[in-house]
């Protein structure tokens, strides 16, 4: 059963309260999130409150037959961190970079039509330049090596036309006045990725990005677990995933996931993740409640991170892997994943 977007508001929040949840057809022009009167407690202590409050990262994952690169920068707004690691995918050979620093460290985008996101810190940064207006998001990464890991450089065009792909946009309702916006998309990129004396030339014909960008007030204990992944079809298109399990108990429909094929987007109906905890390497099985999305996930490594400072914790796994299975779109037509390329992830936090 299909499930329409709605016209996106010219602002996410008015006078403290959400103009609307839902699935949005276009970016927000103003995504005003930080205005929102979460607690009930008023526009000035919710000013103050709110930023503690607020989670916030982008997130991309880059990959083709012979690589995958990852970066994000996130802010809690009392920890920021930033981690990037690169796959060889043929040898399986993984270099990763991560970095733990201050809030003020990390910037994030209010919007993405014309604003930027960086994270930098000495022999380590990484910029994103959000162009939404030009059809665009363009990222540099520049890391120094040490500790016998080789520098790192990219950089990155991902091309994000809004004419030829849908993004995946939604401010889901984790309590009354309480929202979690995501803003999801697979799109070609290009572009080039240097890692120590190695230099791989990103082709838009073979090369894909999975944009993720989320801003939400959580509760202090969440989890999740999500996965996506993309590839191109027989006829040349992107076809895509996005998958999601949080803290949302209702979440038949106040979800996040959905099937990008081409410029269509089809929502589908709550997600469940069947793997073994304890060794997330091992294979996974995800399906949708309404049997449109049926999925095996084969893991090929994992990036993973833990902090425990006791009120903060975070227990964090990323494997990156195949997908095989099938899903089915709006119109009834089946389509037939064949070891799509993508990330899964399982996250248990307080913060």
């Amino acid at each position: 059963m299909s499930r329409p977007m709605k016209d996106t508001p010219a602002r996410m929040v008015e006078n403290g309260r959400m103009v609307e949840f839902g699935h949005f057809r276009t970016p927000f022009r103003t995504l005003n999130i930080l205005e929102a009167d979460i607690f009930g407690i008023g526009g000035l202590a919710s000013k103050l409150v709110n930023p503690f409050r607020l989670k916030e990262w982008q997130h991309f994952a880059v990959f083709g037959p012979d690589l995958l690169l990852t970066f994000v920068v996130l802010n809690t707004h009392y920890l920021s961190n930033s981690f990037c690691y690169f796959v060889d995918r043929p040898s399986g050979q993984m270099t990763e970079y991560h970095r733990d620093a201050p809030p003020f460290t990390a910037r994030l985008a209010r919007e993405l039509w014309n604003d930027e996101c960086r994270f930098k810190q000495s022999g380590y940064r990484i910029d994103v330049r959000n162009r939404l207006e030009q059809g665009r998001h363009e990222a540099s990464i520049d890391i120094r090596g040490a500790g016998g890991k080789p520098g790192l450089q990219a950089d990155l065009e991902m091309l994000a036309d809004l004419n030829r792909y849908q993004p995946l946009i939604v401010a889901l309702k984790l309590a009354p006045n309480r929202p979690a916006y995501s803003h999801k998309m697979a799109c070609p990129v290009r572009g080039r990725v240097r890692v120590g004396d190695r230099e791989i030339t990103l082709d838009e014909k073979r090369h894909l990005v999975l944009i993720d960008v989320h801003k939400a007030y959580y509760p202090y204990q969440m989890a999740w677990t999500w996965a996506s992944g993309a590839g191109f079809d027989e006829q040349g298109r992107v076809v895509g995933f996005n998958l999601t399990h949080n803290v949302i108990k209702d979440d038949e429909e106040n979800n996040e996931n959905g099937l990008w094929v081409g410029d269509r987007l089809s929502m589908y109906a709550a997600a469940r993740f069947t793997f073994d905890q304890a060794k997330v390497t091992a294979p996974w099985r995800i399906e949708t409640t309404d049997g449109r999305c049926k999925l095996d996930f084969h893991p090929e490594g994992e990036r993973a991170g833990k902090i425990n400072l006791g009120v903060v914790y975070s227990d964090y796994h990323q494997p990156f892997g195949v997908f095989r299975g099938q899903a089915t779109d709006d119109e009834g037509r089946v389509h037939e994943i064949r070891d799509y390329f993508g990330v899964t992830e399982f996250h248990r936090a307080r913060f």
